[in-house]
């Protein structure tokens, strides 16, 4: 079978309606838009909206609060209002594990002031504690995650350090729906930690305990943002750095929800690491750091985070059947799957679920290939048709042709086992789908993994037709529509062409 080729489209854009089309879709320039054109001043879709909220312990004249809005002063795409109410409107400040319990609420107060970043927070004596909540909230186990229950802590009397860190958390929250704000907000994100470096090291040394650990969390979490948005190693590892002093900062409290949040963050980032580059000491470590993480996390009172850590235990113990080729690590990682699933239900949380269906097919597939297994493979093939009824090609291409990927070594390994000519026929089709799915988007590595499988699967086909001469034909040897649909068990599908 011919291989597919990607097309691109001409850099003149077509033909001259095709142009016109597109020039219609463009925003239009207004007289407004040319005036701050040439003032400097971004256009509102190229900065984001920062609301202060009065901070709580403030004085009459709310003295710490404009002294928080004054480190946004002179910004021209972060400007920044203090409104009149503060948040919350009663109470104490939540604690970070009390906040899952009101962010949904911050972000309300947020939408409402038509901002893009939410900045509220109290004063406790001669210091300030800074939150930060964006309009959407966080994933819970990507490694960069940090929710804003976590105060960023800086003396009372912001200097310029403190005023650095307090715009780059704002700039490392915001998550705007905007493509134009969210690309000014990724480019600026790596200069904002590189002036704020300096800052972190002199406040990393005049903070004490659990007020370092915290602000070593923000610009760990901050620096680690700017890195996945960029492919930047050396400022993934200045979060690697950070996230390892906070968890000793906060050594004291040992078994605190935040100490655990800060071994959990480590051990994501340690084990990225360890994915990017084959690191063992840092696969060794991320276990280490995640399981360290368990001991003070528990389903009850954290479920998310516990779900999210149990999740990233998983795939580092899938890591170490890698690293390893031992059984014992599979088996491991799908029991620590299985549990993110009792957090992670297809109902409340369908994307994460669907991420972890995924993870199980990978583990599920490998484990049924060294036993060996025909039964467990097929578990593995549900788990990734599970995962693809949400992981679908036209709202996730990409994660789609993961599964693919995914779902394409399980059948390959089924029909390389049973000789089933149906299961590497449908192998073909997932490898073949997912190769096509990277090429579309330029992504030329994934896309030649995908080929090297689809060859695998090919070369296959006729050896394994050869010893099992009474199973089906492949899809490419029917020439009669019906058999065709007999051989796939439904008569929905239309042959591939």
């Amino acid at each position: 079978m011919a291989a597919a080729t990607a097309t691109k489209a001409s850099p003149s854009g077509g033909t001259p309606a095709a142009r016109a089309r597109a020039a219609a879709g463009r925003p239009k320039v207004t007289l407004a838009d040319f005036v701050r054109f040439l003032l400097g001043i971004p256009s509102p879709n190229q900065r984001l909206e920062i609301k202060i909220a009065p901070l709580v312990g403030d004085d009459d004249d709310k003295t710490a609060t404009k002294v928080v809005a004054a480190a946004f002063a002179g910004v021209k795409y972060l400007p920044a209002r203090v409104l009149k109410r503060p948040f919350p409107a009663e109470g104490a400040p939540p604690t970070p594990l009390q906040f899952s319990l009101m962010a949904p609420l911050a972000r309300q107060a947020l939408a409402a002031e038509k901002g893009d970043v939410l900045v509220f927070g109290e004063r406790i004596g001669d210091r300030l504690y800074v939150r930060f909540v964006s309009l959407l909230s966080v994933e819970e186990d990507a490694p960069d995650a940090l929710s804003g229950g976590f105060p960023l802590a800086v003396p009372a009397e912001i200097d310029d350090d403190a005023a650095r860190l307090i715009r780059l958390m704002a700039l490392a929250v915001a998550a705007p729906a905007i493509p134009s704000k969210a690309a000014m907000t990724r480019d600026a994100l790596p200069g904002a930690v590189e002036s704020a470096i300096a800052g972190m090291e002199t406040l990393r040394h005049s903070l004490k305990g659990k007020d370092r650990g915290l602000t070593l969390l923000n610009f760990a979490s901050a620096a680690a943002r700017a890195g996945y948005a960029h492919g930047s190693g050396p400022m993934l590892q200045q979060a690697i750095d950070a996230y390892r002093a906070a968890a000793e900062a906060l050594a004291r409290e040992k078994g605190s929800y935040e100490w655990a949040t800060a071994q959990r963050l480590l051990g994501s980032e340690l084990l990225a690491l360890a994915e990017r580059a084959g690191d063992r000491a840092a696969l060794d470590a991320a276990t280490a750091a995640l399981q360290a993480a368990t001991t003070a996390l528990s389903k009850d009172t954290a479920p998310r985070d516990w779900g999210a850590t149990q999740h990233r235990l998983g795939l580092a113990f899938l890591r170490r059947h890698g690293e390893t080729s031992e059984v014992e690590p599979l088996k491991q990682s799908l029991t620590f799957f299985q549990a993110a699933m009792h957090v992670y239900t297809r109902a409340e949380h369908p994307q994460r679920w669907a991420d972890i269906m995924n993870s199980i097919g990978q583990a599920g597939q490998l484990l049924g290939q060294i036993l060996p297994n025909a039964d467990i493979i097929e578990r593995a093939i549900g788990a990734c048709r599970q995962a693809l009824e949400i992981r679908r090609r036209d709202t996730y291409p990409l994660f789609w042709a993961t599964t693919q990927n995914t779902l394409g070594s399980a059948l390959f390994a089924l029909g390389r086992m049973t000789g089933s000519i149906v299961a590497l026929a449908e192998a073909e089709e997932a490898f073949d789908g997912a190769r096509q799915a990277y090429l579309e988007r330029g992504m030329d590595k994934p896309a030649l993994v995908a080929e090297r499988n689809l060859t695998r699967v090919r070369q296959l086909m006729p050896a394994s037709h050869a010893k099992n001469p009474n199973a089906p034909k492949s899809w490419y040897e029917i020439e009669d529509e019906e058999e065709w649909k007999r051989m796939k068990g439904d008569g929905d599908k239309e042959k591939p062409g």
